[in-house]
């Protein structure tokens, strides 16, 4: 039996980081509400980050894109709370990857939060594009601070 690869274990468990702590969070959520239509949205995101998971970790390149039309400002839409305000200007289909596409913006979200207080997604169209901004209310980065760097942490 070959031996597992560190790298690829290691970027595994940085893709369903996200994805396992959205579980957690429904999980936490729905034990707190008897309200039926909250607990079925909750469902249908769990349901959704359970998928992401299951096709993160099945991968074999890690990174392979499925292309279809999504709808970038549903997709905001299931992150607004009390502390993620969304805010969406009209229709945004693009043609992108789902699970890709609702990683991006759940660690936009979960960074924003972990450093802050607050976090607002405003979804637009901009000259026949679709533009997604995501804003918080936290220290921001250093200056001089790679963000994207192995290891680095705000």
């Amino acid at each position: 039996m070959k031996a597992p690869d560190p790298e690829r274990l290691r970027i595994v468990v940085h893709e369903v980081r996200s994805p396992v702590a959205a579980l957690d969070a429904l999980a936490t959520a729905a034990a707190t509400t008897d309200d039926p239509e909250l607990i079925r949205r909750m469902v249908d995101l769990g349901v959704a980050a359970a998928r992401d998971v299951a096709r993160l970790v099945s991968d074999p390149d890690l990174v392979s894109l499925r292309l279809e039309p999504v709808d970038l400002a549903a997709l905001a839409a299931t992150f607004s709370r009390q502390d993620v305000s969304v805010e969406i200007d009209g229709p945004a289909t693009v043609d992108g990857d789902a699970t890709r596409l609702r990683q991006v913006l759940s660690n936009l979200v979960a960074n924003a939060l972990r450093h802050g207080t607050r976090a607002a997604i405003e979804v637009h169209t901009s000259n026949g594009r679709v533009v997604v901004s995501v804003a918080d209310d936290g220290p921001g980065i250093a200056s001089g601070v790679d963000p994207f760097a192995r290891g680095a942490s705000g």
